[in-house]
């Protein structure tokens, strides 16, 4: 399936990813909108958002290279890795 299930909004991630079906086995892409400003604002993933996705059946999460925010990285990648979550960096 090739199916956009959810987008986020102003609420932000987490509260787009509670909206979704318990085993959704989806990916969560978290890039910049086309008018974010990003010296200012950028997205933003850490511990959190791993855990959520785990909880909702999420398989992985795509980033943009140099385009994120990435909080307790290497905690985030020892739970993906245990949690068998991937993480893709494009």
């Amino acid at each position: 399936m090739n199916n956009i299930v959810a987008t986020e909004g102003r609420q932000g991630t987490k509260k787009m990813i509670s909206k979704l079906k318990k085993k959704t086995e989806g990916i969560l892409i978290k890039l910049p909108k086309s008018k974010q400003d990003l010296r200012l604002d950028l997205p933003t993933i850490g511990f959190n958002t791993l855990k959520d996705c785990k909880k909702f059946g999420l398989k992985g999460i795509v980033l943009k290279s140099m385009h994120n925010i990435f909080l307790d990285k290497y905690k985030c990648i020892s739970f993906a890795n245990k949690n068998k979550i991937f993480i893709k960096v494009l």
